[in-house]
C-alpha cells in the first residue's frame, strides 16, 4: 500500500517508523483525513481518521530512555575495563594472544558505546496516542517526544487550514466582548 501511496499525489507522508521487523508503521495525510497504515509481520492494516475527528494527541514522555541507557552503561563500564586490562597484559607480555581478546572486546565495546550514544542523544522516549470521539489509537512510529510534537503541530496545522465553521471552537457564552459589555453605573 505503500507504494500506492508514494505515487498518489492526494497523500504527502508525514512520519514513517524505522522498518524493522516484524512492526513498523507509516502516516499519510490527505486533504480530509489522515491515513495511519500498520504493518505487523506480513499483513498491513490501515485506518482512515476525518482530521475534524480528532479530539487530542496525548505525548507521555516515559522513562525508557533511562533505563536503556542505565543498562548500556553497565555493559560499557566492565567492558571498557577488561578491554583496558587485557591491553595492559598484552603490552606488558610477549604474548599475542591479549590481543586478540582485547579486540574482540573492543569491537562489542564500540556496539555497545554507539547503542548507549544512539539511545542517549536521541531524545527522551514517550508513548503517543491519538483519541477521536470513540476510539483511542496508539500511534507506533512515534517514540521520541521531539518527533511526536513536529507531528502533531503538522496535524494542527492541516486541520486548521482544512476547518469549516462548523468545526470551530465555540467560546463561552458568558464571556462577552469589552465592546458589547453594558456600562457600568
Amino acid at each position: 500500500m505503500t507504494n500506492r501511496l508514494q505515487n498518489n499525489p492526494a497523500y504527502r507522508r508525514l512520519r514513517s517508523s524505522p522498518k524493522v521487523y516484524p512492526t513498523h508503521a507509516s502516516y499519510w495525510l490527505a486533504a480530509d483525513h489522515l491515513l495511519v497504515v500498520d504493518v505487523i509481520g506480513f499483513v498491513e492494516r490501515s485506518r482512515q481518521i476525518r482530521l475534524e475527528d480528532i479530539e487530542l494527541i496525548v505525548i507521555r514522555p516515559n522513562s525508557l530512555r533511562l533505563i536503556l541507557s542505565s543498562c548500556l552503561a553497565a555493559l560499557v563500564v566492565p567492558l571498557m575495563a577488561l578491554t583496558g586490562w587485557l591491553l595492559y597484559l598484552g603490552v606488558s607480555t610477549s604474548d599475542t594472544d591479549w590481543y586478540v581478546g582485547a579486540g574482540i572486546l573492543g569491537f562489542f565495546l564500540s556496539m555497545t558505546s554507539v547503542a548507549l550514544a544512539i539511545v542517549w542523544f536521541g531524545g527522551q522516549t514517550c508513548q503517543t496516542r491519538l483519541a477521536t470521539g470513540v476510539q483511542e489509537i496508539r500511534l507506533s512510529g512515534l517514540y521520541r517526544v521531539r518527533l511526536a510534537r513536529a507531528f502533531a503541530e503538522e496535524l494542527r496545522a492541516a486541520a486548521a487550514v482544512n476547518s469549516s465553521p462548523r468545526s470551530m471552537p465555540v467560546t463561552d457564552p458568558g464571556i462577552v466582548a469589552a465592546s458589547e459589555a453594558p456600562p457600568v453605573a
